[in-house]
């Protein structure tokens, strides 16, 4: 375990913002967490691979960052799949499709970690995490460690309901069986299709907001001419309205900035109050 104050967070959020975190934990095992928990009583804040996540200059709140150690995953019995919280969705994504779980293949297109697509419900390719989710292991305000079953969330669009105070520890997934080969292809054009549509190798935080059924807050965006609006070093992509970059040393000001311009704008134009999907740290 290491404990952290004034650590840089600037590699640990995909936006790639200057931030400091003043209470920051990387564990290595489930006792030091819940050593951490019960010394600070709180949950914190945590962070896989941070994206959909917008942090400030300095963050307040604890921190755990889980994509360092927490992070294995593995095959079990009855086409499930074990994946700790730190464990990235396109990796967990390939050892599926290898398995021949065809309808795995959209984790490929979740920017993040296990942990985060459960807290949100994350998806991509007409998939979402929750659909194959069979039970998941938690940690409370407490420190408690227990397994929790699917029936007792309500998962919705980019949302998850739950009456519990608790963080994901790792997730039970089921997957149907099928080829092999027909699921690596299917990957293959997953990951081509998220290539062409998205802005990869960019410092972006994933989709901006939600979508508002039926409409898509990317189509909504370059429909009023917003392509390419920049505020500072931070600016709306001109291939993919509903991703914000950073071109360079973006704040945190800006991109608050850039977002309340785009939610004003889509109000005032087409009479949509755009939410955001990415989480917003004061």
């Amino acid at each position: 375990m290491s404990r952290h104050t004034n650590f840089d967070l600037k590699k640990f959020n995909s936006w790639r913002l200057d931030a400091f975190g003043q209470n920051v934990l990387l564990p290595d095992t489930y006792h030091e967490l819940k050593k951490w928990i019960k010394e600070y009583k709180t949950l914190g804040l945590w962070l896989g691979l941070g994206s959909n996540v917008l942090l400030p200059k300095i963050v307040k709140t604890p921190i755990v960052i889980t994509q360092k150690t927490l992070k294995s995953f593995e095959s079990l019995s009855d086409n499930k799949i074990y994946a700790q919280c730190g464990a990235s969705c396109a990796q967990v994504s390939k050892l599926c499709c290898k398995l021949g779980y065809e309808n795995a293949a959209f984790l490929a297109g979740i920017p993040g970690t296990i942990g985060g697509a459960l807290a949100m419900n994350a998806g991509a390719f007409g998939g979402e995490t929750w659909d194959n989710i069979v039970g998941v292991d938690v940690i409370d305000d407490n420190g408690h460690i227990y397994h929790l079953r699917k029936d007792q969330f309500s998962p919705s669009y980019r949302h998850l309901h739950s009456i519990f105070n608790v963080r994901f520890l790792a997730a039970y997934f089921q997957f149907k069986k099928g080829c092999s080969d027909k699921a690596s292809n299917y990957l293959k054009n997953c990951i081509s299709k998220r290539n062409q549509t998205q802005p990869i190798g960019t410092f972006n935080c994933g989709s901006v907001f939600k979508n508002p059924y039926p409409k898509y807050a990317a189509q909504l965006i370059e429909s009023c001419g917003l392509k390419g609006l920049k505020s500072n070093h931070a600016v709306i992509n001109e291939l993919h309205a509903n991703f914000i970059l950073n071109e360079g040393n973006a704040s945190y000001d800006d991109m608050i900035s850039l977002i309340q311009t785009i939610q004003k704008t889509i109000l005032d134009q087409k009479n949509v109050l755009l939410e955001t999907e990415v989480i917003i740290v004061e």
